[in-house]
């Protein structure tokens, strides 16, 4: 069921545990070696003790999220594509509509991913919470000691 849940949530582009953004490329390199990203999460949502029925429930977050920013998703392609185009014959006034417009795309996108990632942290007993705090403080450490900047630093 956990191999299910990550692989759905990895295609939906929401990282199982809400704060790790182990789902981007390259930060599993802290794991054992050979992980995938799928392996990772999936070792992860067993390390904290995901129940079948939480997943279910992340599932149904996921593609509730998924199924409300789906025209926005669209759009922000639509605009990106008519912004590429417009490189030939660039009209500064379409452009900066254009532009404005994956402003307000890019916002209502974030708020819905951290809504997600508040709604999945629900799903989560009191203690699960607690190791997944202390994982991600462990994660953010090994980021720091490879010379990645955490929240701030420079």
């Amino acid at each position: 069921m956990n191999k299910l849940i990550v692989s759905i949530l990895l295609a939906s582009g929401l990282a199982v545990l809400p704060g790790l953004a182990l789902a981007q490329p390259g930060l599993s390199r802290g794991g054992p070696p050979g992980l995938d990203h799928l392996d990772h999460l999936d070792m992860l949502a067993d390390q904290i003790g995901l129940s079948e029925e939480q997943g279910s429930q992340i599932v149904e977050i996921v593609n509730a999220g998924q199924l409300a920013t789906a025209v926005d998703r669209e759009r922000m392609q639509q605009i990106r594509d008519e912004l590429r185009a417009m490189t030939a014959s660039f009209e500064p006034s379409q452009a900066q509509i254009l532009a404005d417009e994956m402003g307000e795309i890019s916002a209502r996108l974030v708020y819905s991913r951290a809504e997600s990632h508040a709604a999945v942290r629900q799903v989560f007993t009191d203690e699960q919470k607690v190791l997944l705090d202390e994982l991600r403080a462990e994660h953010d450490g090994h980021r720091g000691s490879r010379g990645f900047p955490r929240g701030g630093e420079e």
